[in-house]
């Protein structure tokens, strides 16, 4: 079947390139409803005895929970922990925040959501162990994983994924791109050319891991993390406002029109310094001058329904 077969590929060219296999425990951090919403005690995650695997809620990372989460790392079998981008980096940031210490996991595995250097090293930091990047297409239809070397490849033989620009013409090496997707695998439910909705760059590079298989520069992610300008650019770092603010943290941009930006911010316990509010807004304006920022303290930024984090979101 298409599971079996795509099961076979994640094995080989996920896990294995990684250093680990389908044998070793994991914690999977991901967008399934582990406890039901009123919940909000430990434990934070349920247990699939058969496959050895520990499911994380999502929906329950913050500062004062990550203890809790971390104990299970320490004190169960756990030898690798696989999920969500944006969760597993909140997870390793509050874990850093709180002077707690992990123990050294074989490998953190990625996906979902655009993984930036800032996220990668502190996952690195916090877990003791490489941070492997992938990202897969719905349905099966499409597979870029990271190699031993730290190279994105593209696996030809589980989709053909075109990076073509706005008149579907190949955007070549280098290039912001959006993705189309031919499965291989999925005969139930043929996708051709299936346009994802997401975006990332080729690269012309050659790997060190010598296997012949397209190398990817960059996954951007979902296009519906741009933020638009009035002259009509498109920006995709939106996120990059937010690194390294020492007083606040998490928070998110939501692009409410040509003319106004409103910043979500949780600050730390004391508050958020005037120091990062200007920062926010300096990094703003310099990519978008002609714009009205408002800036909201609030005690939560919702994740939607599927668990996932947004850091960017326009309503353009």
């Amino acid at each position: 079947s298409m599971h079996q077969t795509w099961n076979a590929l994640y094995e080989a060219r996920v896990r294995k390139w990684a250093g680990v296999n389908r044998n070793f425990s994991r914690a999977m951090i991901g967008g399934r409803r582990v406890l039901p919403h009123a919940i909000a005690t430990k434990p934070f995650y349920r247990i699939n005895i058969f496959e050895n695997q520990y499911y994380f809620s999502a929906y329950h990372i913050n500062k004062k929970n990550a203890i809790h989460y971390l104990e299970a790392i320490n004190n169960k079998s756990i030898n690798y922990l696989v999920g969500y981008a944006m969760s597993i980096y909140f997870l390793a940031l509050f874990i850093e925040e709180n002077k707690l210490e992990s123990k050294r996991l074989i490998a953190v595995l990625t996906s979902s959501e655009k993984l930036t250097n800032e996220m990668r090293e502190t996952i690195q930091r916090v877990f003791g162990c490489k941070v492997f990047d992938a990202w897969s297409g719905i349905e099966g239809c499409g597979l870029i994983s990271e190699c031993e070397h730290g190279k994105l490849h593209i696996s030809p033989d589980a989709g053909i994924i075109e990076v073509l620009d706005e008149n579907l013409k190949p955007i070549g090496f280098n290039k912001v791109g959006k993705v189309y997707c031919t499965g291989l695998l999925n005969y139930d439910q043929l996708l051709i050319r299936y346009a994802i909705g997401d975006e990332i760059i080729l690269s012309d590079e050659k790997c060190n891991c010598n296997r012949n298989m397209p190398v990817v520069k960059e996954i951007i992610g979902r296009i519906e993390n741009v933020v638009y300008s009035k002259d009509g650019r498109k920006m995709v770092r939106f996120h990059s406002v937010f690194h390294n603010l020492v007083s606040i943290q998490k928070a998110q941009i939501i692009q409410e029109s040509l003319d106004k930006i409103v910043v979500n911010i949780i600050p730390i316990v004391g508050g958020a310094s005037q120091i990062d509010i200007d920062l926010i807004k300096r990094r703003v304006h310099s990519q978008i001058d002609d714009v009205q920022i408002e800036i909201i303290e609030v005690t939560e930024i919702p994740i939607t329904s599927n668990g996932k984090f947004k850091a960017v979101i326009s309503k353009v």
